[in-house]
Protein backbone atom coordinates (compact mmCIF):
# COMPACT_ATOMS: atom_id res chain seq x y z
CA UNK A 1 0.00 0.00 0.00
CA UNK A 2 1.62 3.52 -1.49
CA UNK A 3 2.18 6.03 0.99
CA UNK A 4 0.23 4.91 3.74
CA UNK A 5 2.92 6.79 6.19
CA UNK A 6 1.10 10.14 5.22
CA UNK A 7 -1.94 8.80 5.09
CA UNK A 8 -2.49 6.55 7.90
CA UNK A 9 -6.08 6.81 9.12
CA UNK A 10 -6.74 5.55 5.59
CA UNK A 11 -4.53 2.79 5.35
CA UNK A 12 -5.76 1.51 8.96
CA UNK A 13 -8.95 1.86 7.83
CA UNK A 14 -8.05 -0.18 4.48
CA UNK A 15 -5.85 -2.59 6.06
CA UNK A 16 -9.17 -3.12 8.97
CA UNK A 17 -11.49 -3.88 5.52
CA UNK A 18 -9.24 -5.87 4.18
CA UNK A 19 -8.45 -8.43 7.40
CA UNK A 20 -10.62 -11.29 6.20
CA UNK A 21 -8.17 -11.67 3.30
CA UNK A 22 -5.38 -11.69 5.19
CA UNK A 23 -6.46 -13.72 8.08
CA UNK A 24 -7.52 -16.28 5.35
CA UNK A 25 -3.50 -15.43 3.93
CA UNK A 26 -5.58 -14.83 0.63
CA UNK A 27 -2.90 -11.18 0.67
CA UNK A 28 -0.28 -9.96 2.45
CA UNK A 29 -0.40 -6.19 2.83
CA UNK A 30 3.01 -4.19 2.92
CA UNK A 31 2.72 -0.69 4.43
CA UNK A 32 5.30 1.91 4.57
CA UNK A 33 4.29 3.05 7.55
CA UNK A 34 6.19 1.10 10.34
CA UNK A 35 9.58 1.89 8.65
CA UNK A 36 11.37 5.25 9.64
CA UNK A 37 11.81 7.48 6.35
CA UNK A 38 15.43 7.02 4.97
CA UNK A 39 17.99 4.80 3.09
CA UNK A 40 16.08 1.64 4.75
CA UNK A 41 12.88 2.75 3.64
CA UNK A 42 13.48 3.71 0.14
CA UNK A 43 15.03 0.05 -0.15
CA UNK A 44 12.34 -1.79 1.99
CA UNK A 45 9.61 0.45 -0.59
CA UNK A 46 11.68 -0.82 -3.51
CA UNK A 47 12.14 -4.24 -2.39
CA UNK A 48 8.38 -5.03 -1.65
CA UNK A 49 7.59 -3.34 -4.81
CA UNK A 50 9.61 -6.43 -6.69
CA UNK A 51 7.87 -9.06 -4.06
CA UNK A 52 4.34 -7.70 -4.93
CA UNK A 53 1.29 -8.76 -7.30
CA UNK A 54 -0.27 -5.72 -6.84
CA UNK A 55 -0.08 -2.23 -5.44
CA UNK A 56 -2.95 0.36 -4.21
CA UNK A 57 -2.29 4.02 -4.53
CA UNK A 58 -3.52 5.92 -1.82
CA UNK A 59 -4.07 9.34 -4.11
CA UNK A 60 -4.21 12.50 -2.61
CA UNK A 61 -1.99 15.64 -2.19
CA UNK A 62 0.64 14.08 -0.08
CA UNK A 63 1.02 11.26 -2.54
CA UNK A 64 1.20 13.81 -5.43
CA UNK A 65 3.70 15.80 -3.72
CA UNK A 66 6.06 13.64 -2.96
CA UNK A 67 9.17 13.65 -5.49
CA UNK A 68 10.00 10.33 -4.15
CA UNK A 69 6.86 8.73 -5.30
CA UNK A 70 7.08 10.40 -8.58
CA UNK A 71 10.32 10.05 -9.97
CA UNK A 72 11.54 6.69 -7.71
CA UNK A 73 8.27 4.96 -6.54
CA UNK A 74 6.02 5.08 -9.60
CA UNK A 75 8.16 4.32 -12.47
CA UNK A 76 9.43 1.43 -10.57
CA UNK A 77 6.00 -0.05 -10.22
CA UNK A 78 5.12 0.91 -14.26
CA UNK A 79 8.07 -1.42 -14.57
CA UNK A 80 6.73 -4.35 -12.25
CA UNK A 81 3.64 -3.75 -14.42
CA UNK A 82 5.38 -3.71 -17.45
CA UNK A 83 7.56 -7.05 -16.83
CA UNK A 84 5.28 -8.86 -14.04
CA UNK A 85 1.65 -7.71 -14.44
CA UNK A 86 0.86 -6.65 -11.12
CA UNK A 87 -2.07 -4.65 -11.14
CA UNK A 88 -2.87 -1.10 -9.78
CA UNK A 89 -5.71 -0.31 -7.89
CA UNK A 90 -5.25 3.77 -7.31
CA UNK A 91 -7.91 4.96 -4.78
CA UNK A 92 -8.94 8.97 -4.69
CA UNK A 93 -9.02 9.50 -1.01
CA UNK A 94 -9.19 13.28 -1.29
CA UNK A 95 -9.50 15.78 -3.88
CA UNK A 96 -6.27 16.17 -5.84
CA UNK A 97 -5.25 17.36 -9.16
CA UNK A 98 -3.90 13.36 -9.88
CA UNK A 99 -4.58 14.52 -14.07
CA UNK A 100 -1.88 16.39 -13.49
CA UNK A 101 0.49 13.23 -13.13
CA UNK A 102 0.76 12.12 -16.59
CA UNK A 103 1.88 8.57 -15.23
CA UNK A 104 -1.42 8.02 -13.72
CA UNK A 105 -3.94 9.28 -16.16
CA UNK A 106 -3.52 6.05 -17.96
CA UNK A 107 -4.97 3.99 -15.26
CA UNK A 108 -9.18 4.31 -14.01
CA UNK A 109 -8.94 5.09 -10.49
CA UNK A 110 -10.76 3.13 -8.55
CA UNK A 111 -13.66 4.53 -7.55
CA UNK A 112 -14.55 7.96 -8.96
CA UNK A 113 -12.25 11.00 -8.45
CA UNK A 114 -15.15 13.73 -8.03
CA UNK A 115 -16.43 11.51 -4.65
CA UNK A 116 -13.18 10.63 -2.74
CA UNK A 117 -12.88 8.38 0.10
CA UNK A 118 -12.66 11.94 2.49
CA UNK A 119 -16.03 13.54 1.15
CA UNK A 120 -18.07 10.30 1.86
CA UNK A 121 -20.51 9.63 4.78
CA UNK A 122 -19.10 6.56 6.75
CA UNK A 123 -21.44 4.23 5.00
CA UNK A 124 -20.82 5.28 1.84
CA UNK A 125 -16.81 4.44 2.61
CA UNK A 126 -18.05 1.16 4.13
CA UNK A 127 -20.34 0.39 0.80
CA UNK A 128 -16.45 1.73 -1.02
CA UNK A 129 -14.23 -0.89 1.38
CA UNK A 130 -16.85 -3.42 0.58
CA UNK A 131 -16.04 -3.46 -3.24
CA UNK A 132 -12.42 -3.12 -2.81
CA UNK A 133 -11.92 -6.11 -0.76
CA UNK A 134 -14.20 -8.15 -3.51
CA UNK A 135 -12.12 -6.42 -6.15
CA UNK A 136 -8.97 -7.66 -4.40
CA UNK A 137 -10.44 -10.85 -3.44
CA UNK A 138 -11.22 -11.57 -7.19
CA UNK A 139 -7.67 -11.31 -7.82
CA UNK A 140 -6.48 -13.11 -5.08
CA UNK A 141 -8.72 -15.99 -6.54
CA UNK A 142 -6.82 -15.54 -9.83
CA UNK A 143 -3.88 -16.28 -8.39
CA UNK A 144 -2.69 -12.49 -8.04
CA UNK A 145 -1.71 -11.15 -4.56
Amino acid sequence: MSYAREDLNWAERIEKALSPLTRNKKIELWFDRKIEPGEAWEKSVLSAIDRCDGALLLVSPSFLNSDYILSTELPKLFAAREQRGIFFLPIVISFCPYSLVESLTQFQMFNDPERPYSSLVDWQVDKELTRLVEEIATRAGKGKK
